[in-house]
């Protein structure tokens, strides 16, 4: 007789599932740090007359939605007939026999989780990876992506009128905002588009290019305020002060008090270029004399942390003339001294002016900000550049499962010694 025919009852699952899927989830699940997660909340501290049903552990629901953001389903529905199509997954997930809740404990889940609880495992997974050396928190990229509403109004076919108004708020989903976002990577023409939705803030490793925190906030809110949010959750849990040393930025972030804020509250530079729109003069037009009565010229400047130190030459140092009118002693064509040279320091009005975004090390430092870039596909690769639920707790909810997602390929690639998938999903899901 065949040998499958003696297969006892307990591999039956087995059939409907690949055993590398189900090997790749026990990684994952085995990495997973839920403590901060409250299994069984309680709704209230009154006694009751009777117990009532059994709860729903929220651990359980947790893993099905790392099992939702890795196979990229969109809707909660996807995830629903995954789970009952494949009893070893939601096994795995540690729901009692395979069976799994009603659809209504995986809609409540996103909406009623709270955020302190995934920032806590944002926060747990990311000391996690510091152990294993996979993050440097020295060096950190701050960035916003879109998440556009699950709304009509986002939709360019769509005839309704006013799409964009700020009083014509989405009824689908009445806490989405109206925002806007670049809808082209071209330096010389860029164009702008309006969107109603949320904008999610990541703060991510310029070594590995790996996500150390998040904050999802509406669409209207500027990235200013909201990498100064990020940062004041983020400091306490992953201890940003006294660590990082530079905070890369776009030019949405080059605002005066967003660099005051960054070094009074973590010791951090940010680097950032200036807007093209900024009219900031760092030179006041203040010209020192020379001995001979007439304006000297300036030919450079040095950055200091107190000020900004320019350097003023003889104005016949680079003409035709060969003599000086006051025949000063160090006015010599022959030799590399022509003429006098002056000093005049210019003291900094602020933090923002200071930088010296001419040096290379500035250069240097800016360059890594491509890698946030490069997230930003792979966190669009987990369907997440549309909302496909009508909460602003929901879409933040999905937004950090997502990241922690990302947080745990990162972790398993690097206990498995396979460092070469730490930023690819398919690679260790086709190596576990």
């Amino acid at each position: 007789m065949n040998n499958y025919c003696f297969q006892p009852m307990l591999g039956f699952e087995q059939l409907y599932t690949n055993n590398k899927t189900v090997a790749f989830y026990e990684k994952l699940f085995s990495n997973l740090d839920l403590s901060a997660v409250e299994e069984f909340p309680c709704k209230s501290d009154k006694p009751t007359k009777n117990e009532g049903r059994k709860p729903i552990s929220r651990h359980n629901l947790f893993r099905a939605f790392i099992v939702m953001k890795t196979q990229r389903f969109q809707y909660i529905s996807q995830l629903i007939d995954y789970l009952e199509n494949n009893r070893a997954i939601a096994l795995v997930c540690g729901f009692d026999s395979g069976l799994i809740p009603g659809k209504y404990a995986f809609y409540d889940f996103p909406r009623y989780t709270p955020q302190s609880e995934l920032d806590s495992v944002l926060a747990s997974n990311t000391l996690n990876m510091l152990g294993l050396g996979l993050v440097d928190l020295q060096e950190l990229i701050v960035d916003s992506t879109p998440i556009f509403a699950n709304t009509k109004l986002n939709n360019p076919k769509s005839f309704a009128k006013n799409r964009f108004s700020k009083n014509n708020t989405p009824s689908a989903d009445p806490n989405s905002r109206l925002g806007v976002h670049t809808a082209s990577n071209s330096s010389n023409n860029k164009n702008y588009e309006f969107f109603w939705g949320y904008k999610d803030h990541i703060l991510l490793d310029a070594k590995h290019g790996l996500p150390v925190f998040n904050l999802t906030a509406t669409a209207d809110i500027h990235d200013v305020k909201a990498g100064e949010a990020l940062i004041q959750k983020a400091d306490p849990l992953i201890m940003l002060k006294g660590n990082t040393r530079s905070l890369i930025a776009d030019k949405a972030y080059d605002s005066n008090p967003f660099y005051e804020f960054i070094k009074h509250s973590i010791g951090a530079n940010v680097i950032a270029p200036l807007k093209s729109n900024s009219k900031t003069n760092l030179f006041d037009g203040s010209v020192p004399i020379c001995e001979a009565g007439l304006f000297m010229h300036k030919c450079g400047h040095i950055y200091r942390e107190s000020g900004i130190r320019f350097k003023f030459s003889c104005p016949f140092a680079y003409s035709k003339s060969k003599s000086c009118p006051c025949n000063h002693p160090a006015f010599d064509k022959s030799t590399k001294s022509k003429g006098c040279i002056k000093y005049m320091c210019v003291k900094a009005a602020n933090l923002r002016n200071c930088a010296d975004r001419t040096a290379p090390a500035f250069k240097s430092l800016y360059s890594k900000r491509t890698a946030i870039e490069r997230y930003n596909s792979r966190f669009k690769f987990l369907e997440n550049e549309r909302a496909f639920v009508r909460c602003k707790y929901s879409v933040s909810a999905i937004a950090s499962i997502s990241h922690i997602c990302l947080q745990l390929i990162a972790i398993v690639s690097a206990k498995n010694a396979m460092l070469k998938f730490v930023r690819s999903l398919d690679g260790l899901m086709k190596a576990a």
